[in-house]
């Protein structure tokens, strides 16, 4: 097992990372905006579930999780803007 986290796996049903978000961005494989950001939140949520509450990469996974939403809802308020905008024309 990578970096020797013997209990991941057990802990971790559903294993997911940046990288592996990144690929599959690239290659075209969400069908949705939605299925990336579950993938995503999985990611951040592994993190927390699989490290202390409270420890660095805890709170790390929480403050980048944090972003992210803000962003996300940010980005997601501007494309629903553009949507409505571009249907009135």
């Amino acid at each position: 097992v990578t970096l020797n986290i013997l209990d991941y796996p057990r802990m971790i049903t559903r294993p997911m990372d940046l990288g592996t978000v990144r690929k599959r961005l690239q290659g075209g494989e969400y069908a949705s905006n939605d299925e990336f950001a579950a993938d995503v939140r999985l990611t951040f949520n592994n993190a927390m579930l699989f490290n202390q509450e409270g420890d660095y990469n805890w709170t790390f996974a929480k403050n980048i999780a944090t972003v992210f939403e803000q962003n996300w809802t940010e980005a997601l308020g501007g494309a629903v803007a553009a949507g409505a905008s571009n249907s009135s024309k």
